[in-house]
This record gives structure tokens, C-alpha cells and sequence, in this order.
């Protein structure tokens, strides 16, 4: 499963709560990223989500793709960059769209992926849609 682990380094209050120091504590990134707490229909692809104006009203917590704080990954601006051009080339060239006969299946490991693939569609675009 996704998932991040600390121990704590001194007593924590959650709510009520006390988590002692010296716990391991597991925050599981599939669940804060489905949080109905922080995600209108969480459930939902949706990444207008993302949108800078929304962005910036977020919790700087609330979405973790890449871990947080001293020892998040040291590949995340990397790893983003390569998505952005990547994506952009893609749409440019292509229309994609899910083959819905082959939804994606989440399969839980140190990272999420899909179960067997993701299957889409590309249709190359036309001048015309440039």
C-alpha cells in the first residue's frame, strides 16, 4: 500500500488523543487522497482540482504525491517535469480516451499502479484540431 512512515519524536495531540513518542505512525496516501474530509467527490478523477487558484487554498498536506517534508522524494521535480512534457507531447499529437471495456484496477504496493495497465484509446489528431 502507498504509504509513508514516521516515529514520532516527541508526544503528539490528535484531538484528544495522545500519540506518544517513540510511535511509528503510517499515514496510508491512498486514504488522505480520498478523504471525503478534503475532496469534494473524492472519488472522482478530476484535475481542475489543481488549478493554481485552488491550489494555493489547499493544505499543503492534504495531497502527498511524493511523500512530505525532510525525506520526500529526491526525484519528485524530476519526476514531475518528465509527466508535464511527456503528457503535453502526448496531447498534442493524440485524443485520448479510457477503453471502457478495461477500466484500471488499483493494485497496492510501495506505489500504486494499476493492476494490469491502463488501456486508453489515441487517436492521432487532425490538423484541424491543432
Amino acid at each position: 500500500m502507498p504509504a509513508i512512515e514516521r516515529i514520532t519524536t516527541e508526544d503528539v495531540w490528535i484531538n484528544e488523543h495522545r500519540v506518544p513518542e517513540g510511535t511509528r505512525v503510517t499515514l496510508h496516501l491512498w486514504m488522505l487522497h480520498h478523504n471525503p474530509h478534503l475532496w469534494h467527490d473524492p472519488l472522482t478523477f478530476n484535475p481542475a482540482r489543481f488549478d493554481p487558484d485552488k491550489v494555493t487554498a489547499m493544505d499543503p498536506f492534504q495531497f502527498l504525491p511524493f511523500s512530505a517534508g525532510a525525506r520526500n522524494c529526491i526525484g519528485q521535480n524530476f519526476a514531475m517535469n518528465e509527466m508535464k512534457v511527456t503528457v503535453a507531447k502526448l496531447i498534442q499529437r493524440f485524443r485520448l480516451s479510457a477503453d471502457p471495456e478495461r477500466p484500471a484496477k488499483h493494485r497496492m504496493s510501495i506505489t500504486m499502479k494499476a493492476e494490469d495497465g491502463c488501456f486508453v484509446y489515441a487517436t492521432e489528431r487532425d490538423a484541424v484540431d491543432s
